[in-house]
């Protein structure tokens, strides 16, 4: 009985860490991530307008149609970039993220 016990436990063990390392990896692996949906309709070191959200053609998952918004990929290798978002009265929000989709600075 403990040797069955015992087998169970560390079944249940051995799938957990599976499963752990498994959802880790995924996005590290991942082939269709962000990056490579948008790069082919937007242009680097330029701020791109995505098209509005649809549920038959959007560009990323869970977007919201009451919000306009834009991307801008962004390269780094030939020096700093200046971003300047014109003030206004309505809702505006920057966001930063890396190539591996964590965000690191938002205004």
């Amino acid at each position: 009985m403990i040797r069955l016990a015992l087998t169970i436990v560390a079944g249940v063990i051995l799938g957990g860490i599976v499963h752990l390392v498994s959802v880790l990896a995924l996005p590290r692996i991942a082939s269709h991530d962000a990056y490579s949906r948008l790069t082919p309709m937007t242009e680097l070191n330029a701020v791109t307008a995505l098209p509005s959200a649809d549920p038959s053609r959007s560009p990323m998952p869970f977007m919201d149609p009451a919000f306009a918004m834009a991307i801008c990929r962004y390269d780094l290798s030939a020096g700093p970039l200046k971003l300047t978002v014109p003030v206004s009265q309505a809702y505006t929000s920057v966001s930063f993220y890396t190539r591996s989709e964590i965000a690191y600075y938002a205004i």
